[in-house]
């Protein structure tokens, strides 16, 4: 499935709280997990580094917007063929968006 209508562009801060929901869910759905991952304190800290990402990182963020809604992100710090981090909404994996950040 090719996708063509997916827009990439450099965050904006109306975006942060979709890009750290998104990462964090990523990241939850994630299996490969040791049991002291699953700990509620632990969680709650994942939870909070995926929020302050976008305010806090030093590189270039940029979203996967697919018909108005955030699909997924990819971020880069110094190279810029580098990409640092990424994550794509669990319901849109398969649909792309992630090659496309990827190609930023």
């Amino acid at each position: 499935m090719v996708v063509t209508d997916l827009t990439i562009r450099i965050i904006v801060p109306a975006d942060y709280e979709a890009v750290g929901a998104i990462g964090f869910a990523a990241w939850a759905a994630g299996e490969a997990f040791e049991d002291c991952y699953r700990d509620p304190h632990v969680i709650a800290k994942v939870q909070q580094e995926f929020a302050a990402f976008p305010h806090e990182t030093k590189g270039e963020i940029f979203v996967a917007e697919l018909a108005g809604e955030i699909v997924g992100w990819g971020a880069r710090e110094g190279e810029r063929n580098y990409v640092s981090d990424g994550c794509i909404r669990f319901i849109r994996q398969g649909c792309r968006p992630g090659s496309a950040v990827a190609f930023m």
